[in-house]
């Protein structure tokens, strides 16, 4: 929604249920529609301020802490990535690596090799186009004074 567009009130109640009453929270693209739809209307205005008391009311709860147990124990319990195994493993590390290289070194030799990267190879196909089209029009010009001579 762009900030000019006028915003509905089932829209401001979904932005200030999902972003609060902050206006500094919500979304760029509809905090200024926001603000206009909540000067216009008293029950919007309402709306935000039972907002900012639950938004008072959450910011004061206090988030307790993991135990470090916990923790410890959800991080023990998780599984491990598999490590490669076998005689290419070191190898494994770097294929991904090495074939980003490969498919660019490729591309840059087919790049050059085609002589896309020279001007006059470039112009040379258009001379070329050119002479094919300026060929077609004399032999039908050929053809044409033929059919009225």
């Amino acid at each position: 929604m762009r900030s000019d567009d006028h915003m509905e009130s089932a829209r401001f109640e979904a932005l200030i249920a999902a972003w609060g009453a902050d206006p500094a929270r919500w979304p760029a693209t509809e905090a200024e529609a926001a603000r206009r739809h909540l000067a216009a209307s008293p029950e919007a205005a309402a709306r935000l301020a039972e907002e900012a008391r639950l938004d008072a009311l959450l910011d004061g709860v206090a988030v307790p802490a993991a135990p470090a147990a916990l923790v410890g124990r959800l991080l023990a319990e998780a599984p491990a990535a598999p490590a490669p195994r076998g005689i290419l493993a070191p190898l494994l590390m770097f294929w991904r690596p090495a074939s980003g290289l490969a498919l660019a070194a490729a591309l840059g030799l087919a790049v050059g090799l085609s002589g896309l990267d020279r001007p006059e190879a470039l112009a040379l196909d258009v001379d070329i186009v050119g002479f094919a089209f300026a060929t077609e029009e004399a032999e039908a010009d050929a053809e044409a004074e033929e059919a009225d001579g």
